[in-house]
């Protein structure tokens, strides 16, 4: 089941051979671009599913080229190319285009960034940093598990907390949707009676000019875009179920008196959403404290 691997002895498997990478999110991405450096390879081939994607890789250190000849061009070369490894960039949900190359191809490899995130099934391979499966039916699916798979987190070294300061991270079209300007407002309010200053990080696909930056000013949040924030770490952090906020707690050594809390919820209506995706677990680490919405008073103490 699971096969733990060094980076470079994993990479080594796909030695002379083309891969080809399909994405739609920029958190596998980023797990993939720590492990790139590994691969034989100098350019890879990939299929963007998504324009923010796309985007994101333009300032990117790893060579792409990129695959435009048209979908049919693209599922003929997946299923007949031999010498092709096709490694698909697991995002929130299982796009169409994934689900025909996983029929046409058998030897598919998944980059998952997410633990338990395994929607792809049984009949895939499994890229993972986390050793962790949610049931007994995929104690026979090939897992590796790679230890440089985490994307680093910050610009540099800090384990300095700031009890007064609350992060709230971004995710795509986060305020647009239904509800969660509520929850903004009311993280805000209680922010406010504990006199918490408010930084807001914004997902690299989440377009903030929908709402434009006087918006957040005249709520008092500063945006931020590095952590941590001049240097010092917030001790309170709501997160939309985001992977970072499993990542903070785990990659920065606090003093041992010192934890990290942090509220896994962004509103009602989108935590359900969230948990209809199939197979789909809460991301919390052992190393900071974690509630969820009915603890939001709790969580402000």
């Amino acid at each position: 089941m699971f096969h733990y691997k060094k980076d470079k002895n994993f990479c080594k498997k796909f030695a002379d051979h083309e891969i080809i990478l399909i994405g739609n999110d920029i958190g596998p991405m980023r797990c993939f671009e720590n492990i790139s450096t590994h691969f034989f390879q100098k350019k890879f081939k990939i299929y963007f599913q998504s324009s923010e994607l796309k985007d994101y890789t333009k300032n990117t250190v790893i060579n792409f080229s990129l695959i435009d000849t048209g979908l049919t061009s693209l599922l003929f070369k997946i299923t007949f190319c031999r010498s092709c490894e096709i490694i698909i960039l697991q995002s929130s949900y299982v796009s169409f285009l994934e689900k025909l190359v996983v029929k046409l191809n058998s030897n598919v490899y998944v980059l998952q960034d997410f633990k338990n995130d395994y929607k792809f099934g049984v009949g895939v391979k499994y890229m993972s940093f986390f050793d962790s499966i949610p049931n007994i039916k995929f104690k026979d699916t090939v897992i590796y598990v790679l230890d440089g798979l985490r994307p680093k987190i910050y610009s540099h070294i800090s384990n300095l907390m700031d009890g007064n300061l609350l992060l709230i991270i971004g995710a795509k079209n986060l305020l647009r949707l239904d509800g969660c300007m509520d929850f903004f407002e009311t993280v805000l309010e209680f922010s406010k009676i504990k006199n918490l200053e408010v930084c807001y990080k914004p997902h690299p696909a989440e377009n903030i000019d929908i709402h434009g930056i006087d918006f957040f000013h005249s709520k008092g949040v500063k945006l931020i875009f590095e952590l941590p924030i001049n240097k010092l770490w917030p001790k309170f952090i709501v997160s939309p179920h985001s992977s970072l906020g499993y990542d903070i707690p785990e990659s920065v050594s606090l003093a041992k008196d010192k934890k990290f809390k942090i509220l896994h919820s962004f509103g009602k209506q989108y935590d359900e959403n969230m948990f209809l995706y199939p197979g789909f677990e809460e991301m919390t680490s052992s190393k900071s404290i974690n509630y969820n919405i009915s603890q939001i008073q709790e969580f402000f103490q």
